[in-house]
């Protein structure tokens, strides 16, 4: 989601203000300088200097995944290029770009279309990232077919909400399992309330699979966080940022998502869930 920069006093002469003869003065006299009647005022009383905040994306008290965590991922990622490495950082609960403005590419690699878009999302403190579960109920139904729900759960405090429309875009319904939608990730810019007032970015790190009585976790790997981690920066909050549509049917952002799915092996995670539904409705 800037720093306000001190003025210097105006009006105030560096050697003070000459006393001419006939003055009358309001205050006992200054001493004789050696060249005459000055008087040099106090030097003004400035305000203590504050820390600078640190641009970047705040991840969420109740994540599962911390700064540190989510930094450490991309330093042990084989998929992650080195120079993205070298410039990504953590400071308590902020992931930062050491220089967003100056984001250092190698002369001889080919700059990522989605670099400046993503680095949009690093140069203010307007979004918090948490995790999520995404939570998958299967129901075998009746002659319509099975009943399937898939709720993207972000991990926040107490109090904090996702309501109206936003909240509905966070369930996918579906009668049958051939075409599921799975949404490991979600930037809301609206419709969350956060005690912060920021805006989300939500990562699922895990599915909890309810097939009739049983449940069943599953977890993300590494490779599948971080794809969706670039993915939700690059193709949807940085360009919300700087006012760029950052909705799915862009010809920007689909460009975006395929060239970061592409960095990362294909997810396994997903077809393991795939199998067990269709394992359950046989």
């Amino acid at each position: 989601m800037a720093l306000s920069r001190t003025l210097n006093p105006i009006g105030l002469r560096e050697d003070g203000q000459a006393i001419g003869p006939g003055t009358l003065a309001r205050k006992v006299s200054p001493p004789p300088g050696p060249i005459g009647l000055w008087t040099k005022p106090d030097a003004p009383k400035l305000p203590k200097a504050t820390a600078a905040h640190q641009l970047g994306i705040t991840v969420h008290r109740e994540s599962q995944i911390s700064a540190q965590d989510w930094v450490k991922k991309i330093n042990d990622s084989d998929d992650v290029p080195d120079y993205f490495k070298e410039q990504i950082k953590s400071k308590g609960n902020v992931i930062y770009v050491t220089n967003p403005r100056k984001f250092r590419v190698p002369t001889n690699v080919i700059s990522k279309d989605w670099l400046s878009d993503w680095l949009s999302a690093f140069t203010v403190e307007e979004w918090e990232m948490t995790t999520g579960s995404l939570d998958i109920s299967v129901k075998k139904g009746d002659s319509a077919g099975p009943l399937v729900t898939i709720v993207h759960n972000p991990d926040l405090s107490s109090g904090e909400t996702i309501d109206g429309f936003t909240k509905y875009t966070m369930t996918v319904t579906s009668r049958g399992a051939k075409s599921l939608s799975f949404e490991k990730g979600n930037t809301l810019p609206t419709g969350v309330a956060l005690k912060t007032d920021r805006k989300l970015i939500a990562v699922a790190n895990r599915i909890v699979l309810s097939l009739g009585d049983k449940l069943k976790t599953f977890t993300f790997q590494d490779s599948e966080l971080l794809e969706v981690w670039f993915h939700e920066i690059a193709c949807h909050a940085g360009r919300n940022t700087i006012g760029k549509p950052d909705v799915h049917g862009d010809k920007e952002v689909e460009s975006y998502a395929k060239d970061i799915v592409a960095m990362f092996p294909k997810s396994t995670t997903v077809w393991k869930v795939f199998v067990e539904i269709q394992s359950f409705l046989k």
